[in-house]
Parts: C-alpha cells; structure tokens; sequence
C-alpha cells in the first residue's frame, strides 16, 4: 500500500512539473511576441497644424438710399383640391369603417318619433367657422373670368399683390414699373413705420393689412455709385376687408401665384420671390 501512494505522490508531482513548464513556456513566447511587436511599431508621425486662413471681405460704404418693400399676400382661404390617392384613401378608409366599424347603441340611433331640430335652428346653432366653410365655392367668378385684379381668385393659393407705379420717379434702376408696393426710407425713420406707411398708402383705411415681425426676409440691391440703393422686403398679410387700391399709389395692380410673378418682376427680384413668397 506504502508502494502504491508513493508511485502515485511520483505521477502527481511529475504532472504538477510538467504542467509548470508549459506555463512557462507559453509566457515566454507571450514576452517575446510583446516586445517583437514593440520593435515593430513605430511612433506616427505628428500632424501639422493648419493654420486658418480667414478672408475678410472689402469694405464697401453703405447705400445712401434704404428702401422697405410690402409683399403683401392673401392667405388661402379653402383647402385645396385632394389627388387622386389622397381620394382614394378616404374611399378606402370609409368602407374599412363600414366593415369593421361598431354599430351605434340603440339609444344613439335616429328616432323618428322625437322631436329634432329644424334647419334653420341649425344654421343658427353652427359656428363662425362653419359658416365661412360652407359660404366660400372652389371656383368664383374671379375664376371663371380670369380677373387677375381680384384678391378673390385661387382661393386654394396664396396671392401676392404687386402693383404698376404711378410715378415713375419712384422706380430704381433695374426696376420695372411693375413691383411690390415700397417706399424709400426718410430720416431717423424706423423701416417698419416705412411698411406701415406704404401699407396706408396703397389700400387706405378699407383693408386690415398686418405686418408679420420685424425683419426682413430678403433684400435686392439696386443701382450703382450715388445712386446705389438696397430694397428690404417684408412680409404683410391681408387679413380682411374691401382691398381697392388707392390710384395714388399705382394705375393698375394685379394678384399673383408665386410661379406668375417673374411675368411682371425684373430678373433679380424674381429669383428672390422663389425664396420669400411660398408656393
């Protein structure tokens, strides 16, 4: 038995051995590949720095003449025509509910024997907005006889109104006679009293036209030397009202879609209309 566990106590520490030189073993090739891979590295190179060029720009004085243009626009008053897949989807979606839908209880359904209202009490029970959604068609008269002079046309768009000036002492070079309603600004004069000044000028005291903020949304330059002169445009909005146009102001005006104005503007103000006046 003595024989037995000294053999055996012999295989244990033999395998202990062995088992050491393996670990041995396997950390030095671990050391070896570390070091070799240290060798083979090499440190990256160091980035230059750029240095940031800044270009400022030439100082040019400011024009002596600051102008403040209305574009004024009347809002869309309808919703407008669906497509055919928006058609499509309500139809889908009425038989869906026809389907699928749950029936109303008996107590919410119609019943012949009680008292209803009549449709005059109706009429009178519905709200503002109600009314005007049923008081406005889709196609006016201004539509069918293409007046271009009536706010009342397109009523599904919005419509911006530009105006032929009378005096043409007004028109700055590059101009048309054909333009937004604006006026140059007068000393110490603050450029939305200017909006609000040609507002007066151009509708009177009829229409209710409201100024939307205090800045611009774009300007054009015009001219050159002396008679250099910079535009700003803002934006005014017909709210309600009688729009006649004072004779004062302009001979002749027009409402116009967004994509009709570069018929009557000049060239530089139509490519800023694609930017200020939406669709």
């Amino acid at each position: 038995v003595m024989l037995v566990l000294r053999r055996n106590l012999l295989g244990l520490s033999f395998r202990s051995i062995n088992s050491l030189q393996h670990l041995r073993t396997f950390s030095t090739q671990a050391d070896a590949s570390t070091d070799k891979g240290a060798e083979d590295a090499q440190p990256s190179p160091k980035r230059k720095r750029i240095k940031p060029v800044y270009i400022v720009p030439t100082y040019t004085p400011p024009p002596k003449k600051i102008a403040a243009a209305a574009v004024i626009e009347r809002l869309p008053l309808i919703s407008p025509e669906l497509k055919d897949w928006e058609k499509a989807m309500l139809e889908l979606q009425g038989r869906k509910i026809q389907a699928v839908g749950k029936r109303l209880p008996k107590e919410l359904e119609y019943k012949p024997d009680e008292f209803h209202k009549r449709e005059e009490d109706e009429y009178e029970a519905m709200t503002d907005e109600e009314i005007i959604a049923t008081a406005y068609p889709r196609t006016t008269e201004a539509d069918l006889k293409n007046d271009m002079r009536a706010p009342s046309r397109r009523l599904d768009r919005r419509l911006f109104l530009v105006i032929k000036r009378n005096n043409s002492e007004h028109v700055l070079p590059g101009e048309t006679e054909w333009n937004f309603p604006q006026n140059l600004r007068r000393e110490g004069e603050k450029m939305r009293d200017v909006i609000l000044r040609t507002c007066n000028e151009v509708a009177g005291d009829t229409a209710q036209l409201y100024p939307v903020g205090f800045s611009p949304m774009g300007y054009v330059d015009r001219g050159t030397g002396d008679d250099r002169a910079r535009v700003f445009y803002y934006k005014v909005q017909y709210i309600e009202g009688p729009m006649e146009v004072q004779k004062e102001m302009a001979k002749d005006h027009v409402w116009l879609l967004q994509e009709e104005l570069k018929d009557y503007l000049d060239a530089d103000l139509a490519k800023v209309t694609e930017d200020i006046c939406d669709p």
